[in-house]
């Protein structure tokens, strides 16, 4: 029945919410939890409930688990690094992005920690969230994108 389950979820709901996700990738904490209370959380609570995974209310990382799913908010992470990576790799359909530039400091200051790539600074929120800096920003968090497949 879990893997019933878990191919619906997969099959019927994943992927509309995997469309376009760089683009519409939700911008506050706010609307990240919305996401994930309206859809998979709905999702978890009926599948925990018909497959008896015992869990707290309104904890589903038990089920999460048990289903080996990751989170929205997880996989949305996930995926940004996995398309930045291809952008760095030259591996996208797009010209435009197989011309990105991006700079790396020569060494470290005050702001920049070694080995990070350089972010503008940003005077609105429409530029500090666009899908190229928000990915930039992301990689910067991460040491190193071996992991992502």
């Amino acid at each position: 029945m879990s893997k019933s389950l878990k191919t619906l979820y997969g099959a019927l709901v994943r992927p509309i919410l995997a469309h376009g996700f760089v683009v519409w990738n939700p911008r506050s904490m706010v609307y990240s939890q919305q996401i994930e209370r309206r859809i998979q959380h709905k999702f978890l609570s009926s599948a925990g409930f018909k497959l008896s995974i015992i869990h707290p209310p309104h904890d589903y990382g038990p089920v999460l688990q048990k289903l080996n799913l990751l989170s929205l908010a997880d996989r949305r992470l996930a995926r940004d690094l996995t398309i930045f990576q291809n952008i760095l790799r030259g591996e996208t359909d797009s010209p435009s992005l197989q011309h990105a530039n991006f700079k790396i400091p020569a060494s470290p200051t005050r702001n920049i920690t070694p080995r990070s790539l350089y972010l503008p600074s940003s005077n609105t929120n429409y530029l500090n969230n666009e899908p190229l800096t928000r990915c930039t920003r992301q990689a910067n968090h991460v040491t190193t994108f071996s992991h992502i497949n």
